[in-house]
Formats: C-alpha cells, sequence, structure tokens
C-alpha cells in the first residue's frame, strides 16, 4: 500500500495566488493556441517550444 503524500497546508493568501497564477497560465496558452502562435516554457533551465497545434 502507497502511502498518501499531503500537499502542504496553504494560507487564503497563498491558495488565491496559486489559483491565480493557475488562471493565468490557462489564459495564455488558449491565446497562444487560438492565436496559432508556439508556447514557450522552460525545461531543465533550457527554452523549449510548443507548437499551437499540440497545445
Amino acid at each position: 500500500m502507497k502511502k498518501r503524500v499531503r500537499k502542504p497546508t496553504l494560507t487564503p493568501l497563498q491558495e488565491l495566488a496559486d489559483q491565480a497564477m493557475q488562471a493565468a497560465a490557462r489564459k495564455v496558452r488558449a491565446e497562444n493556441k487560438r492565436l496559432g502562435e508556439p508556447l514557450i516554457i522552460a525545461v531543465n533551465g533550457k527554452l523549449k517550444r510548443i507548437p499551437a497545434s499540440e497545445l
């Protein structure tokens, strides 16, 4: 049986900041897909382009 990993408890302000960051990321991803622009992300310290067709 695997041990469940608990998320650290966050203060309400931290939760709001986390939700705001996730919403902003979703918005950017949707806009890049709509405009057909690639999404540029950092993976292991290097920049990587994800084509809009893969979003």
